[in-house]
C-alpha cells in the first residue's frame, strides 16, 4: 500500500509532561496513513528518545521542541530539533560507541540508530536537528537489517 502525503508540525515545550502531545500527533498521522500496527512501536520509541534528549539535553526551561512529522509513497520522515542550550556546545556524534554497560544513561542515539532506517543528526542554528527515516516495507511489517557480530 501507497502512504497518502502527510505533514504535521507539533511545537511543544520543553518539559518531559510534553512528550504526551508528541505521541498523540504521531499516533494520530500512523493511523490517518494506515501505517502498520505492527511496526508502529519501533518509530514511537525512536521519536520518544529524540523529543526526550531535545527536551534534556538541548533545551533550557521555557524552552521549545519542535517536531515534523512528514509521509511519503515510500514511508515517514520525523524531524525533531532543540532551540539549544547556551550554556551547552551543540555538539552530537550520532555514530557514537555505546556507553559501558554498567552506565544507566547514555544509549539514546544507539537506540535511534538501531530502530530508523537512517538518522543524521546535525547542528540547527544554537541547537540540534535529528532526523530519522522509516521506510514502510512490503507487506506492513519492518524487515529486520542484518545484524553485525
Amino acid at each position: 500500500m501507497t502512504l497518502t502525503p502527510h505533514s504535521e508540525h507539533v511545537r511543544v515545550e520543553a518539559t518531559l509532561q510534553s512528550l504526551a502531545r508528541v505521541r498523540e500527533a504521531l499516533e494520530a498521522t500512523l493511523d490517518r496513513v494506515d501505517w502498520p500496527a505492527d511496526d508502529e512501536s519501533r518509530l514511537m520509541l525512536a521519536a520518544g528518545e529524540a523529543v526526550c534528549n531535545a527536551i534534556e539535553h538541548g533545551s533550557v526551561p521555557a524552552g521549545h521542541v519542535d517536531v515534523a512529522i512528514d509521509t511519503d509513497a515510500g514511508g515517514l520522515t520525523l524531524v525533531v530539533t532543540d532551540e539549544g542550550d547556551p550554556g551547552r556546545p551543540a555538539r552530537i556524534d550520532a555514530h557514537a560507541a555505546a556507553p559501558p554497560h554498567s552506565s544507566v544513561r547514555g544509549r539514546g542515539i544507539m537506540i535511534m540508530r538501531e530502530l530508523a532506517d537512517t538518522l543524521r543528526i546535525e547542528p540547527s542554528g544554537r541547537g540540534v536537528r535529528v532526523t530519522m527515516r522509516f521506510e514502510r516495507a512490503a507487506g506492513g511489517v519492518h524487515a529486520a537489517r542484518p545484524r553485525v557480530a
